[in-house]
């Protein structure tokens, strides 16, 4: 066991007679820490339930000039939540043959972790998310492995269930719903969500290698089958009474078209490896895979929908909704076919040579394109000089492309009596980035050197382009590198001195618009003036040097180091043009010259962590030894999503915030450790 009594802990008990069963149980418990900054008037009544409370809603709703006082004392709440995960084994041998396992898992995961929900009209909430999830599993395994032949057989199932299936919130600012408009809308008090469902997931799987009697060849095949299953009861489709009153004095029907999802999909899996050695300086190796995620949820025509618990219809609804509300859902679904080999040649004694081909094509379902091809090439070196430096220099070139993309057919299918009028959907040029047309270029090469038995020094860069060629907008491009450098350096038996440095840098190019959907009188607001491109820009570096010492042989050993990682961000836009007014497009307000306004430098983001730790050790007898440790670590963050916000603020006055920035931090650890060995 480790850290035993602590949030962290875990331990393990295993036991068994050799050759022939072995038996094992362990319990492990993992938090995850959001925030310890974030503050919240919502209470959670444990069943999905968060209420603001009574009189401060009524406060709110009465006046916006309330909301100082309501938020002036805010409490603290624990963003954190923590896995318990319980497990045991049984596994029978039979001799270097033939094995079985048997494995049951039960994870708990319970806590709180932030979650941002909307009200519409610009409102935005954040609210301690409650999770009670609980996951079990049940595996076995049975090996068989004989001389030049090994087979696997495996089955692992796994039931997820949430004791939360919807999350209803208050809205601050209304006590009560109001009444419903001639155009069917009304602010809701509350809002509902629904979150992750209860499902099943099953699979199995086979694999099996043989060595071949042939160019000391090993053949490599496996093959699985799964299938998932989700049936969670629909919820409601709004919480807003006076909507549900509404619709009832219409005589309309709120219920979905069917009670659950009815969701399954299964997968199969088949792969193939062959590695051939013909002659001593040959080697060749091609692979194949094949995966098909078939969705067979069938598809589901909603009448109706109701946004943000806040709109029953845009229109006056007398006979029935709106037709245009009308949506279907889609069951996407795909299948990827991987293939290609390399052959691998020693030219020289000390120089190897790698080439390789790769071939991908995606079929899919109900997506903009319905099939792409992606091939690509590799050449790879190895060079060893003078038994002292190594180099081993790569390329890599792939081209991705499809033969049709069209996101109308996509809205075609998904409003089957059409979108709103005056709407704006997609822009027709935009890619999705993973359906989009892209050349992808990649070199490295890494150089080690050894020029002393003391000393070795290995280098590394590595460049990687992603050109999206065929996007307008969108991500158009991608440019990721970074180089490492390490040295080891040993002057005397009983001292290691090391130190490292790496950089790793990311460059991304976007286009995109400002638009805003039209209505029954005006047209949509959709310029190619209002078109803006980005650049974020990311740098990380890495220092460490440290120190290793024996300073008593075999009885008393320190060591020490030190770290430093310190990122920047930049976020530069701007507009392609002057942005052009209209009250005659979209919203009818000229604020789209201000919102339609690229925001031309982010302010930068930086964090920076430092890291000292150091520990003595010391060996009593032979087998008994002690360990004392000591690291100091300071976190600095500067981020402007977070730096300035807080949990109410008049520049964004009907929302509400967790305030759950990181913020920066010192911490002290020491440590003891004991270990005897027999």
């Amino acid at each position: 066991g480790s850290k035993l009594g602590l949030d962290d802990q875990n331990f393990s008990l295993e036991g068994g007679k050799t050759g022939l069963v072995k038996v094992g149980v362990s319990y492990d418990q993992t938090p995850h820490i959001f925030s310890t900054a974030g503050k919240s008037l919502f209470v959670s009544n444990g069943n999905g339930y968060l209420g603001f409370p009574n009189q401060l809603q009524s406060a709110l709703q009465t006046s916006l000039n309330n909301s100082t006082a309501t938020f002036s004392d805010v409490p603290y709440v624990p963003l954190q939540t923590r896995r318990d995960t319980l497990s045991a084994f049984v596994q029978t041998i039979s001799g270097d043959t033939l094995s079985l396992t048997v494995a049951a898992s039960q994870e708990n995961r319970n806590g709180n972790r932030p979650l941002g929900v909307s009200f519409g009209h610009g409102s935005l909430v954040e609210v301690p998310e409650p999770i009670r999830y609980h996951t079990k599993e049940i595996s076995a395994v049975m090996e068989l492995n004989q001389p030049g032949f090994s087979q696997r057989f495996s089955f692992m199932s796994s039931f997820f269930i949430n004791e939360i299936d919807e999350l209803v919130v208050d809205y601050p600012w209304r006590a009560t719903p109001s009444a419903i408009t001639a155009s069917g809308g009304s602010t809701p008090d509350k809002g509902g969500y629904g979150l992750a469902p209860d499902n099943q997931a099953y699979q199995f799987n086979y694999r099996a290698g043989i060595n071949l009697p042939v160019w000391n060849g090993r053949w490599n095949n496996s093959i699985s089958y799964g299938w998932m299953i989700q049936d969670d009861k629909f919820l409601p489709m709004t919480v807003n009474q006076a909507i549900i009153n509404r619709a009832a004095a219409l005589g309309l029907s709120l219920a979905p078209s069917q009670s659950s999802l009815e969701g399954k999909a299964k997968t199969w899996n088949a792969s193939s490896n062959l590695t051939l050695n013909p002659i001593k300086e040959l080697t060749v190796k091609g692979k194949a895979n094949f995966y098909d995620y078939k969705n067979q949820t069938p598809e589901i025509l909603l009448q109706q929908y109701i946004p943000y618990d806040a709109t029953l219809s845009t229109s006056v609804p007398t006979a029935g909704f709106k037709p245009t509300s009308q949506r279907r859902s889609l069951p996407i679904a795909y299948s990827k076919l991987n293939a290609g080999g390399d052959v691998s040649y020693q030219l020289l004694s000390n120089l190897d040579v790698t080439a390789g081909y790769s071939w991908e094509r995606i079929n899919r379902v109900h997506r903009e394109t319905k099939r792409t091809d992606e091939h690509g090439v590799t050449l790879s070196m190895d060079y060893r000089l003078k038994n002292w430096i190594n180099l081993r220099p790569s390329i890599m070139r792939s081209n991705r492309y499809y033969d049709h993309y069209s996101a109308e057919e996509i809205a075609e299918e998904t409003f089957p009596l059409g979108e709103e009028v005056n709407s704006v959907g997609q822009l027709p040029e935009l890619r999705k980035l993973d359906q989009a047309v892209r050349l992808r270029d990649v070199t490295g090469i890494k150089m080690t050197i050894d020029p002393l038995d003391s000393l070795s020094i290995a280098v590394e860069y590595l460049y990687r382009l992603d050109d999206y060629y065929g996007s307008q907008y969108g991500l158009l491009k991608e440019l990721n590198f970074s180089y490492n450098l390490e040295v080891l350096y040993q002057p005397l038996e009983a001292l290691s001195l090391y130190a490292d440095y790496a950089r790793e840098e990311s460059i991304s190019d976007m286009k995109s618009r400002y638009r805003e959907p039209g209505s029954a009188t005006r047209i949509p607001y959709d310029r190619e003036t209002s078109d803006w491109v980005g650049r974020l820009e990311d740098k990380t570096d890495t220092i460490g040097v440290g120190a290793d010492a024996e300073l008593v042989k075999n009885k008393l050993g320190w060591d020490v180091r030190y770290s430093l990682s310190r990122s920047e961000g930049e976020m530069l836009a701007s507009n392609t043009s002057a942005i052009l007014v209209s009250a005659s497009e979209g919203g009818g307000s000229v604020s789209s010259q201000w919102t339609g306004s690229a925001v031309s430098n982010f302010p930068g983001t930086k964090t920076e962590l430092h890291r000292i730790a150091t520990s003595v050790r010391w060996n009593f007898i032979d087998n008994f030894s002690a360990k004392l440790s000591y690291a100091y670590e300071r976190y600095m963050e500067t981020d402007f999503a977070f730096d300035n916000i807080a949990v109410w603020q008049a520049a964004w006055a009907q929302s509400v915030f967790l305030d759950a920035g990181q913020g920066n931090y010192d911490a002290h650890v020491i440590g003891l450790g004991l270990t005897y060995k027999f």
